[in-house]
C-alpha cells in the first residue's frame, strides 16, 4: 500500500437546520481557495476591528473606491457605534461564493465583530476575478 490519499472532485453538502435543509455543492478546486485568502483576508478583519481605516481602505480595489476617501470609509464603518459600540475583535463563521447577474464572482467571508455594546454581522467580499489585485475587498458589510 502506497501512501496515496483518496482523490475527490466535489464536496457535497447536506445541513438539516430546524426548518429546513440547505444542500451546498463545492468543487474542490474552490474550497482551495479559501483558505489562502482567508489567511490574506485576516488583516481587513483586524483593520475593520482595530479602526484602522488607512489599512483597511487600501486593501479595497481602487476602482470600486473611486473618488471616496478612507474618511469616507470611516464614516461608514462608524456609524452604527452609537448603537453598537466599538469593535473588540473577530470571528470567523463562514464562507460563500457568489456570482451577480453581470457575471462577477466573490468569495464573501463572514463571521461576528464582538463589540462593546452588542456583536454585529461582518461581512467582506473579495474580488476573485481580479487576480493581478490578489483578491482585493470589494465591500464591507455589517450585514449577511
Amino acid at each position: 500500500m502506497g501512501t496515496d490519499k483518496p482523490s475527490f472532485e466535489r464536496l457535497d453538502l447536506t445541513a438539516k437546520l430546524k426548518d429546513t435543509t440547505v444542500n451546498l455543492s463545492y468543487k474542490m478546486s474552490d474550497l482551495a481557495i479559501v483558505p489562502g485568502t482567508l489567511s490574506g483576508h485576516r488583516e481587513g478583519f483586524a483593520n475593520a476591528h482595530l479602526r484602522d481605516f488607512e489599512g483597511l481602505y487600501a486593501l479595497f480595489d481602487p476602482v470600486v473606491m473611486g473618488a471616496s476617501k478612507s474618511a469616507d470609509l470611516e464614516g461608514y464603518c462608524t456609524q452604527i457605534e452609537p448603537e453598537y459600540g466599538k469593535p473588540l475583535s473577530f470571528e470567523f463563521r463562514g464562507f460563500a461564493f457568489n456570482k451577480t447577474s453581470a457575471g462577477y464572482e466573490f468569495l464573501s467571508l463572514a463571521g461576528q465583530l464582538k463589540r462593546e455594546i452588542k456583536e454585529t454581522p461582518l461581512n467582506i467580499a473579495v474580488d476573485l476575478g481580479k487576480p493581478e489585485l490578489k483578491g482585493s475587498l470589494n465591500s464591507i458589510k455589517f450585514a449577511y
